[in-house]
């Protein structure tokens, strides 16, 4: 029996979401219930996020978002979205469903990060 990915958590919660981008870095998954592309996306999504351990992530209800929490999904076109948070601070951002993209958006993001820490 193969085990499925472990799920990325849900925040709904303005407060909870401040918390967990404010410190490092996180990578914010923004999709919808409706969105059948976001919903086959996330065991790609649940992979790179087990191979990014050093990175937290986070998803997202876009519907849910709009009332809860809109300064966090204002800017968003389309989903799958992915906004990458530096210490408080969106740093870049992905939107689509190319694995490899945004692998290389993902490295680009920790890349970028760790040589602002070193200056």
């Amino acid at each position: 029996m193969t085990q499925k990915p472990k799920g990325i958590p849900k925040v709904s919660d303005l407060g909870e979401f401040e918390e967990i981008t404010s410190k490092g870095l996180a990578v914010v998954i923004i999709s919808a219930s409706w969105c059948g592309v976001c919903r086959y996306f996330e065991p790609t999504t649940a992979k790179l996020a087990k191979e990014y351990s050093n990175i937290k992530f986070l998803k997202i209800d876009l519907d849910e978002a709009e009332e809860a929490m809109p300064d966090a999904v204002e800017h968003v076109c389309t989903v799958p979205h992915f906004d990458f948070y530096h210490n408080g601070e969106i740093v870049g951002e992905y939107s689509g469903s190319k694995a490899d993209q945004l692998k290389n958006a993902i490295e680009k993001f920790r890349l970028q990060s760790k040589d602002d820490n070193q200056t």
